[in-house]
């Protein structure tokens, strides 16, 4: 009887064992899956923040371009306003001495 007990007592000691064992390695494939979860957390936040930060240079970029389209835009009108204002200063020019030269002509 003593020779079962023993054989008993070191198969329980054997079992308990082998449950310590998956247990710890339970716990380190459990301990890897967090870390990797972890990993691909920042890796994620990472590459967020990368294209947040390539999308407001884009956006700056965009309003610069449309600022400048802008400015170019006003400046091309102002001057096509600045000849249309040439021109009639010229044509009235014209006018006046076409008047004054048909004023004095009927005068005569």
């Amino acid at each position: 009887e003593d020779v079962i007990q023993s054989l008993m007592s070191e198969r329980q000691a054997e079992f308990e064992q082998d449950m310590y064992s998956k247990r710890d390695e339970f716990e380190k494939e459990m301990a890897a899956g967090r870390q990797f979860i972890a990993d691909q957390k920042a890796e994620m936040n990472r590459f967020f923040e990368q294209e947040r930060v390539r999308m407001h240079a884009q956006h700056q970029t965009n309003e610069r371009k449309i600022a400048i389209e802008l400015r170019e835009a006003k400046e091309k009108m102002n001057a096509e306003m600045e000849a249309i204002t040439l021109s009639l200063l010229a044509d009235r020019t014209k006018l006046e001495q076409e008047k004054k030269s048909f004023t004095e002509l009927t005068e005569k």
